[in-house]
């Protein structure tokens, strides 16, 4: 039999996980769905006409979509950290390889499926409700129109990849944990990034990373718009990132020793 992967093995233990954590997970869900409803209620009651633009709606995706992603990736390994749950959860006659598989299954592809039908689902419901008299301005997000969608789950691969290492490296406390490294290491990279910047072109170009933006600072501001070469050398650049966390991560899970 195969110690690093078999398909049965990883069916079963893929069975046993979602029985033991199945009501969790709907609980989950069901604090999931109650934000969104509660985001999309609240800015209904804020806007005069009480509808929720485009824009909006996009922000609504991304903030509940990341937030929600980053909460729920910060405690898929929870039972590492508690010696109690950690002990048999290691003694499982599972590989590390496929106890890795489930969690990251669960938390990047079954979370993002899950998060986007129940997005549409409330949205288009809420929608609903206003359309007879604000038809004309309730358009309803559209995840795959222009580029948006690739850098929604562009920015949740990182944000995944870099909790989902915190997860296992972290024994308690595994979000906030992993948020203070995350906005550590982004600061850090923020003041290199500009001082590298401002160094080389004489202070005359300004570097804007939380908009993913340049500025030429001589006779009023002009945006510095990359081609598309660069972009997807951005895009191929953040995938090595990505790939190089989740590598890393499962490497800590092996480390584990009962």
């Amino acid at each position: 039999m195969n110690n690093i992967f078999n398909i049965q093995r990883f069916l079963q233990y893929l069975k046993k996980h979602t029985i033991e954590h199945g009501k969790i997970y709907l609980l989950s869900i069901g604090v999931m769905w109650g934000i969104l409803l509660l985001a999309f209620i609240f800015n209904s009651l804020w806007n005069t006409p009480h509808y929720t633009p485009v824009s909006t709606q996009t922000e609504i995706f991304f903030f509940c979509g990341v937030g929600g992603g980053s909460v729920f990736t910060s405690l898929i390994f929870t039972s590492f950290g508690d010696k109690k749950q950690a002990i048999p959860t290691l003694l499982l006659p599972v590989s590390n390889f496929e106890k890795y598989l489930v969690a990251w299954l669960y938390s990047y592809l079954v979370f993002q499926i899950i998060f986007v039908c129940s997005f549409y689902f409330i949205d288009w419901s809420f929608m609903g409700m206003f359309a007879p008299k604000y038809k004309p301005y309730n358009e309803l997000f559209n995840i795959t129109k222009g580029t948006d969608w690739q850098m929604l789950f562009t920015v949740y691969a990182v944000l995944h990849a870099f909790t989902f290492w915190g997860a296992i490296y972290f024994n308690k406390l595994h979000f906030i944990k992993t948020a203070v490294v995350f906005f550590i290491y982004f600061m850090v990279f923020n003041v290199i990034s500009k001082v590298f910047i401002s160094s080389i072109t004489n202070g005359v170009v300004r570097q804007d990373v939380l908009r993913s933006r340049a500025v030429i600072m001589q006779q009023g501001d002009w945006d510095i718009t990359p081609n598309n070469n660069l972009i997807n050398l951005g895009f191929y650049a953040i995938a090595v990132v990505v790939l190089l966390l989740w590598v890393s991560a499962f490497f800590r899970l092996k480390e584990k020793q009962v």
